[in-house]
């Protein structure tokens, strides 16, 4: 992400803030939806405690 700001900020009239919080804002919210997808539908399964003794 830190990359891609400097990348976009060289052929953007806009500041390297802008991008790099930007970036790191959409980052954010995808890993909150891909999460809150994944608990939706079920995929996580629970956690198993004690001992196969």
């Amino acid at each position: 992400m830190t990359r891609l700001g400097p990348i976009a900020a060289y052929y953007q009239p806009y500041l390297l803030g802008f991008f790099v919080t930007g970036f790191a804002f959409a980052a954010f919210v995808s890993a909150h939806l891909h999460r809150f997808v994944r608990e939706a539908v079920g995929g996580r399964a629970p956690l198993q405690t004690g001992s196969a003794a």
